[in-house]
């Protein structure tokens, strides 16, 4: 019952932590921005890295697909 029943004023004592975070968080989404507005894809480049590893460097993503019906171990041998 207390969990769920906080003192009028304890929850102040969080504010100056949300808004840490809350600040730390719009630095980051703002960063993003600039990054992504400068963002050139190649397709061509994409296909020449693709071929070069033959298909592989997706391969950790599949195992991950395949570990949740198949198992971890198992999934990685596939």
């Amino acid at each position: 019952m207390q969990e769920h029943e906080r003192a009028a004023g304890a929850w102040h004592a969080e504010w100056e932590g949300i808004a840490g975070v809350l600040a730390a968080t719009g630095g980051a989404a703002a960063n993003m921005a600039e990054v992504l507005d400068g963002l050139e894809v190649h397709p061509e480049r994409m296909d020449v890295n693709l071929a070069a590893t033959r298909g592989l460097i997706m391969s950790e993503r599949l195992v991950f697909a395949l570990a949740e019906r198949l198992g971890q171990e198992e999934a990685a041998r596939s």
